[in-house]
């Protein structure tokens, strides 16, 4: 027993160290692209996946998601900026940030996400991440959270503008836009969202969810 905690604390702090991993010359990120998500796989086996899916549920119909192939997911440097994207879709574009692109391919790994999905998708507002239709329950180790209770969320309006809040803490501002409130509020209900995760807090779209 103590040599199978001992070998899951191992592999725990491995995939930690997936999601601090740089490397200073361009081409040695790109040498290791295939390498960080072989290491930075198979996380969600020990920490479970996501919660089953509630009776009677229903995916929200304002849901919007382009699915994309992890095994195709690669860090790369364009015009400046560090972007993370397959082949097909751009999928994070984290400005100058090395950093933070390595560390959403680490954690886009970790939980094996393969739908990227938006709420407001030209100006992003809202970002979230599924696996197989679920969004992922338990947090991988050394990210950066905010809690909330999903019961508490709900749209307002406020000074002419439509926003989203948890309690009092403010999580969304949508302006006029009335209708992409109502969306947010419904993603995070029927997925019942209750960490709201940074790649970086610097860029909007650099977030991923967790659900109850």
């Amino acid at each position: 027993m103590a040599g199978r905690s001992a070998s899951r604390g191992r592999r725990a702090a491995g995939i930690e160290r997936c999601a601090r991993r740089t490397c200073e010359p361009a081409a040695c990120i790109a040498a290791t692209q295939e390498r960080l998500v072989r290491r930075c796989r198979g996380g969600s086996s020990f920490i479970g996946v996501g919660s089953a899916l509630p009776p009677g549920y229903v995916p929200s119909r304002w849901e919007e998601c382009t699915p994309f192939n992890l095994d195709q997911t690669r860090v790369a440097n364009v015009d400046g900026d560090w972007r993370v994207a397959d082949f097909s879709h751009r999928l994070l574009n984290l400005g100058s940030s090395r950093e933070a692109a390595q560390r959403a391919l680490a954690v886009l790994a970790y939980y094996h996400f393969d739908e990227q999905c938006f709420v407001t998708r030209g100006s992003v507002q809202m970002l979230y991440w599924k696996r197989a239709g679920l969004v992922p329950k338990n947090q991988m180790p050394g990210q950066d959270c905010d809690t909330l209770d999903p019961a508490t969320v709900k749209a307002v309006e406020q000074d002419g503008a439509w926003k989203v809040v948890a309690g009092a803490r403010p999580l969304f501002d949508f302006d006029e836009n009335k209708e992409a409130a109502a969306r947010a509020v419904s993603v995070i209900r029927t997925y019942k969202l209750s960490r709201q995760c940074f790649f970086a807090r610097s860029h909007q779209s650099a977030q991923y969810w967790l659900s109850q």
